[in-house]
């Protein structure tokens, strides 16, 4: 099943849900209640914990975002870390032992970068070695199917006041991270296949297949084929069981978010789930087991 967020047009109003790759049996996962809502959710099952990004108020009336691991089949919730700072998006490792997840500390509020916790030993550290760079932030993590190495996006506020990215790897032990692909493709996501040798890549030419080792690229859809489209931090991901892409955009004609899958080879786009922008946005994280 695809899991996917909704985010509200209102404070407290995001959801999580479920569905089937072929757009039937939307289900709700995780819903909105009074003071409390949930951001962002990805796992490798329904069956085990998830990674749950929650918006809540807390104890002293204070609205905060705090990462969790949450169990569906017991109810159970337990905080990921206690840190003090800044908590992004976290995933799941593909063996469930591990999660990598943004963060920027509190005495460093403005470098958001990735992080892993160790599920077995407790361990939490920044993955990258280096952070001497200034106004450059991290987004879109990504795991290699092994476990051995995450992908992300380096991002940074050029001259004009747009923001660049740049598409780096590195091995999930941490160390100093390095490029794949440079800042003038204008990368907005990217995620492994299930071989581990191959990325889809949302780029400025539409979803591309690149191969790790060479480089080479595949473009396999183009953004005119999708009129009216706009990313809008939509989520790309791509499943190891079903050989299938996902992602999801805004039709800026239709004031509609929709949900697409498509086989990397570049046929059989198409639409899976659609709702009204005034619905709120729709992000997908992961392709998940029953």
């Amino acid at each position: 099943m695809i899991l996917f967020v909704t985010i509200g047009q209102q404070p407290f109003q995001d959801s999580v849900y479920a569905i089937n790759p072929d757009g039937s049996n939307r289900q709700p996962i995780l819903a909105s209640e009074r003071g409390k809502s949930y951001t962002y959710a990805s796992g490798n099952s329904l069956q085990r914990e998830l990674v749950v990004m929650v918006h809540e108020l807390d104890v002293a009336g204070q609205v905060v975002d705090h990462l969790y691991l949450h169990s569906l089949k017991v109810g159970a919730w337990r905080r990921l870390m206690n840190k003090s700072g800044m908590e992004g998006a976290g995933c799941l490792a593909p063996d469930d032992t591990r999660v990598a997840f943004l963060f920027a500390p509190e005495s460093q509020p403005t470098k958001l970068r990735p992080w892993i916790t160790n599920l077995t030993t407790g361990e939490t550290f920044q993955l990258t070695s280096e952070d001497n760079e200034e106004g450059a932030w991290d987004g879109y993590l990504s795991w290699r199917p092994d476990g051995q190495e995450v992908t992300f996006l380096r991002l940074r506020r050029s001259s004009s006041g747009g923001v660049t990215s740049t598409l780096m790897h590195l091995r999930s032990s941490g160390g100093q991270p390095t490029e794949l692909l440079e800042p003038g493709e204008w990368i907005i996501a990217a995620c492994y296949a299930p071989d581990g040798e191959r990325l889809a890549v949302l780029t400025k030419r539409g979803l591309e297949i690149v191969e790790i080792a060479t480089t080479q690229r595949k473009l396999i859809l183009a953004w005119d084929r999708l009129p009216s489209a706009q990313f809008r931090t939509g989520g790309l991901i791509w499943s190891k069981d079903l050989d299938k892409i996902a992602f999801a955009i805004l039709n800026r004609q239709a004031k509609r978010y929709e949900l697409w899958t498509i086989s990397p080879d570049g046929h059989d786009a198409k639409k899976i789930y659609d709702r009204d922008e005034s619905e709120g946005q729709l992000i997908v994280t992961s392709f998940v087991q029953r």
